[in-house]
């Protein structure tokens, strides 16, 4: 009985191997599943700042991604000031977050605004050994805060016009009474 039992003691161990690694590729599914479900898209690195996952295109990027980097993502149709800030953000190795893109589809060359958010991973002995973050597309909100401001921006200009009329007004107004009065 103990001979059959260290015969099948390997075999215990390979297949809870066999299960855990099976738990591990629908925990990795199920992952997947809630990735595209999602209105951001979700980007993730390896050490050396390549992509080895990005759910959801990028307006500026047509083509294969794995293998490249945000910047190189980035770069050719957005502001390259705030493309620095992205590269100074990841230099950092500390998490980040709204940081703002501006720049032209590659498409219809329409203006799009995205926020990026992300953080390191650090493996077991603390290490970095790659970034995870969201990229969402902001793109109305910010042409509506830009819509606002402009209303704003008239609002106070026709303010400003209507009080210099009728500060005029009443100086025409009064500049005949005051003869009147001083003649009478």
């Amino acid at each position: 009985q103990q001979g059959a039992c260290r015969i099948l003691l390997p075999l215990r161990q390979v297949l809870i191997v066999r299960e855990t690694l099976a738990q591990l590729s629908l925990s990795d599914r199920r992952f997947r599943g809630l990735v595209t479900l999602q209105s951001d898209a979700y980007w993730r690195l390896d050490a050396e700042r390549r992509l080895i996952m990005l759910s959801r295109p990028l307006p500026t990027w047509a083509g294969p991604v794995e293998g490249r980097t945000l910047e190189e993502l980035l770069a050719p149709r957005s502001d390259p000031a705030m493309v620095a800030e992205l590269t100074q953000a990841l230099d950092g190795a500390k998490p980040f977050r709204g940081l703002r893109l501006k720049g032209r589809t590659l498409a219809e060359n329409a203006s799009f605004a995205l926020a990026l958010s992300g953080e390191p991973i650090l493996d077991r002995e603390g290490r970095m050994s790659g970034w995870h973050g969201t990229v969402s597309d902001v793109t109305h909100s910010v042409a509506m805060q830009e819509a606002l401001w402009v209303k704003k921006e008239a609002a106070e200009l026709a303010s400003s016009a209507k009080t210099r009329f009728m500060s005029q007004v009443s100086h025409e107004l009064r500049e005949p009474l005051n003869a009147i009065l001083g003649f009478s």
